[in-house]
């Protein structure tokens, strides 16, 4: 292996490049209390442009803008008297597609659902398309927890690697909604989705000039210690 292809895998390494490590689907249900959601990930920092289908103001929900606004919104529903409720309703008839500045390197996705006892539930199948191949999309994950229960049913599904990125270079975000569900269609609160640009190559050749650096120090100093 040469001194470079020796380098390139430190660095990937230690910027957690993504590897044959296996995605990672975690879902909490919560009774009652809201979760706290972010308001400076990709889709409210780094969004060009958003494509949909389906209606998600059903019920007169907020709709698809209620997805990335920085905010999980009340308990309950419309039907509980909050009107204009902070949510976006979806089910089988439902798509998203938010396309990114630039290439991202994506660490976590985190979605959040909150109805009343009925439709706080998640079911949705996301996948990225990649620097090069923007109108390709590649699933990643899906998410299917049909939560019922007493009191206002909000849940959280966060979805990660056991170890680097979830996707590296991601151009576009694509969410699938299920129609599966117990009770139909879910609202759906907020999606975050967490990383940062890609660095640009002049950044990773300091990168790699530095972990070299690093190397020929640290051969120099077994060298005069022999």
């Amino acid at each position: 292996m040469t001194r470079f292809a020796k380098l390139a895998l430190i660095a990937a390494a230690a910027f957690g490049a993504p590897a044959a490590h296996a995605v990672v689907v975690v879902s909490n249900t919560t009774q009652n209390n809201v979760f706290a959601v972010s308001n400076s990930d990709l889709l409210q920092t780094s969004l060009a442009s958003v494509q949909s289908t389906g209606s998600f103001s059903r019920e007169g929900e907020q709709g698809l803008p209620a997805l990335n606004n920085g905010q999980f919104g009340a308990l309950g529903s419309v039907v509980t008297g909050n009107p204009g409720l902070d949510a976006a309703t979806a089910d089988g008839s439902n798509s998203i597609i938010y396309t990114l500045t630039g290439p991202m390197n994506v660490v976590r996705i985190n979605s959040y659902a909150g109805w009343d006892a009925f439709r706080g539930g998640q079911s949705y199948t996301v996948s990225f398309a990649y620097d090069g191949a923007p109108t390709t999309f590649v699933p990643i994950a899906t998410v299917f927890n049909n939560a019922t229960g007493g009191g206002n049913i909000n849940t959280l599904a966060s979805i990660s690697r056991s170890s680097g990125y979830l996707g590296g270079g991601v151009v576009a975000v694509k969410f699938d909604f299920g129609g599966n569900l117990q009770f139909g269609y879910a609202g759906y609160r907020e999606l975050d989705v967490l990383g940062a640009a890609v660095p640009e190559p002049s950044t990773w050749a300091m990168l790699l000039a530095g972990f070299a650096l690093v190397g020929l120090s640290a051969r120099r100093r077994k060298t005069i210690a022999a």
